[in-house]
């Protein structure tokens, strides 16, 4: 009974596992796609680099590059004009 019951467990594991390898898989497809296209957006020559860079490296965390530099891929918060 134990033996069955680890294999279950074991099972278990392996579909989460799995799970998360296929969400960052396609999370990382997706930012390096995102990259691509930033790279004919406005910003700087080192800024879409580091963008393209880290989108090929660490997939998925190239979101938070892409959330918080302001200057990358047209994110620049334009100001009001009254």
């Amino acid at each position: 009974m134990s033996e069955h019951f680890d294999s279950e467990k074991r099972g278990k594991r392996a579909a989460i596992v799995l799970l998360f390898v296929f969400i960052w898989a396609v999370t990382g497809i997706i930012a390096f796609f995102i990259s691509i296209f930033c790279m004919f957006k406005s910003g700087t020559i080192t800024d879409k680099a580091v963008g393209f860079l880290l989108a090929v490296v660490l997939g998925p965390l190239y979101f938070i590059y892409f959330a918080f530099n302001k200057n990358y891929c047209g994110n620049q918060i334009k100001s009001k004009k009254h």
